[in-house]
């Protein structure tokens, strides 16, 4: 089960990161390397939209979410987390990347020149000096990071756009499948992703943030929510709609 903890970017400083591991004789020994925080997230609005790519994400104009500024001062300001390929037809604020594929695909993008990229301790070693590290080098499925890390930044309001998984075997869910590092949209048996567990992560993130409300994003405001998410006291779902009013798309 994924460990998740209740902390936020206010108090984060540094981190040690293990880079090297050497088996001598029978003994290991691991380098480590101090990471620094390297990001300001200033949000003011406490509002965040975490973009996944699965299919339900065409239900919703991602491109009035892209640069959202609302409200007095910006007060309901959406800030956006992204994931892997996102990248190659939006410009989210922030973009969590788990593919050493999509990490390669990246280094030299100027996307990456202009935003904040988190990836894990491995694609930074294969792209020093690219990209930043995922906070706490959380390990799990990019969604799942992106909302941790609105989480993180201090949002108490988190909107959950195109992350329904897979729910059917051999179909891939994905608006990218069958481009570079996605496999295409019709899967072999071995190819057969269960997000059973992804969904599951995302409930320990609820769990441990329960002072943050999640609202699901969907098109009728009723699709099937996974059993670790029914009994979440801070997570409903929105109809689409809703969801435009409710923030001024």
């Amino acid at each position: 089960m994924l460990a998740v903890e209740k902390l936020y970017r206010s108090n984060y400083v540094e981190e040690d990161v293990v880079v090297e591991g050497a088996l001598v004789g029978q003994k290991w020994t691991f380098t480590s390397e101090t990471v620094s925080n390297q990001v300001t997230n200033n949000q003011i609005s406490n509002k965040a939209v975490v973009i996944g790519n699965g299919l339900s994400r065409n239900d919703v104009d991602l491109e009035k979410l892209i640069g959202h500024h609302s409200g007095l001062l910006g007060a309901d300001t959406l800030q956006t987390y992204a994931c892997n390929a996102a990248f190659r037809d939006l410009n989210p604020d922030f973009l969590i990347v788990t593919s050493p594929v999509i990490c390669k695909e990246l280094a030299n993008h100027s996307y990456r020149e202009s935003h904040v990229v988190y990836t894990d301790h491995q694609c930074m070693k294969a792209h020093p000096n690219k990209f930043y590290l995922i906070p706490h080098n959380l390990y799990s499925d990019a969604g799942t990071i992106a909302l941790r890390t609105a989480c993180f930044d201090g949002h108490r309001k988190v909107y959950m756009v195109g992350m329904e998984g897979h729910d059917k075997s051999g179909y891939n869910y994905n608006v990218y499948a069958g481009t570079n590092g996605y496999e295409g949209v019709h899967r072999t048996k071995d190819q057969v992703i269960d997000s059973n567990q992804w969904a599951r992560d995302k409930a320990q993130v609820m769990k441990a943030y329960d002072n943050v409300e999640f609202f699901w994003v969907t098109s009728t405001g009723n699709y099937n929510v996974h059993p670790s998410w029914k009994e979440l006291p801070n997570f409903s779902q929105v109809k689409v709609r809703d969801f435009v009013l409710n923030n001024d798309l």
